[in-house]
């Protein structure tokens, strides 16, 4: 067990001039050019859900989705997916 903790522990202070020398704080955390990443990507069942969303989304944008007859109260107030007053089109 003690070897694995020398495996690990780096002196970024050494000044010995024989040997090696130990890594900098540069070498050690190299990553090159990676891109940011978002919370999500460390959790893959966000992500899809995420994504699930989005895709729900864009399909409800592009033809009629049934969103259900009967409102929380329970009577008939027409139906939730009709006719939308949201303006898709340009005017010029």
């Amino acid at each position: 067990m003690s070897s694995l903790v020398n495996i690990y522990s780096i002196d970024f202070d050494d000044d010995s001039a024989s040997g090696q020398r130990s890594i900098t704080r540069a070498i050690l955390a190299n990553k090159g050019l990676t891109p940011k990443r978002g919370k999500s990507v460390r959790n893959p069942r966000v992500k899809k859900r995420q994504k699930f969303e989005k895709a729900k989304r864009k399909l409800s944008s592009q033809k009629a989705v049934y969103k259900g007859g009967i409102s929380e109260t329970g009577r008939y107030d027409g139906e939730k997916s009709g006719i939308s007053k949201v303006v898709k089109s340009i005017k010029m």
